[in-house]
């Protein structure tokens, strides 16, 4: 059954594939073409990051939909003859599903990966031009747990799963 799958699967790609790129090739500049016809962009604007929370997140309305800003801290690892390591900190903006997600699952501490866009904000203050620049957030990932000091795991208060 698997080998059918496979070859059936492998047969449709071919399948899917070959015909347009000939029937482009021979017909090209005699029709427009259509959207699935047209070419994909080649920009791609995702940004993952793993890190751990710096703050416990918060919820805000706006309007109908539900915002949560909040900020990761995502360590660099070490070079050589360096004696400490440095922290990038990202801010992150989700919204709706996503926001309730953030608040509900996870808190200070805690370890999260996204995958999101990049977004640069640009603004003025005080007739200055400034910049911001923050994580869209369109997944989020479970990656670990708290960054615990005690070791009271197995106790009546937290709970194993």
């Amino acid at each position: 059954m698997l080998r059918t799958y496979k070859n059936n699967f492998l047969l449709k790609i071919i399948l899917d594939f070959m015909p347009k790129v000939i029937y482009n090739k021979i017909t090209k500049g005699t029709r427009k073409t259509t959207n699935h016809e047209r070419k994909v962009n080649p920009m791609l604007n995702k940004f993952l990051v793993a890190g751990r929370m710096t703050a416990d997140p918060e919820i805000k309305t706006v309007g109908d939909n539900r915002l949560c800003k909040f900020t990761i801290a995502c360590e660099r690892p070490k070079r050589k003859g360096e004696e400490k390591t440095e922290t990038d900190f990202f801010t992150c903006t989700a919204w709706n599903r996503n926001a309730d997600v953030v608040v509900d699952w996870f808190g200070k501490g805690d370890i999260i990966t996204l995958v999101g866009a990049v977004h640069i904000n640009q603004y003025e203050k005080n007739g200055e031009k400034r910049n911001s620049t923050e994580v869209k957030v369109e997944e989020i990932h479970f990656s670990g747990g708290k960054k615990n000091n005690n070791t009271n795991a197995g106790s009546d208060e937290e709970p194993l799963f």
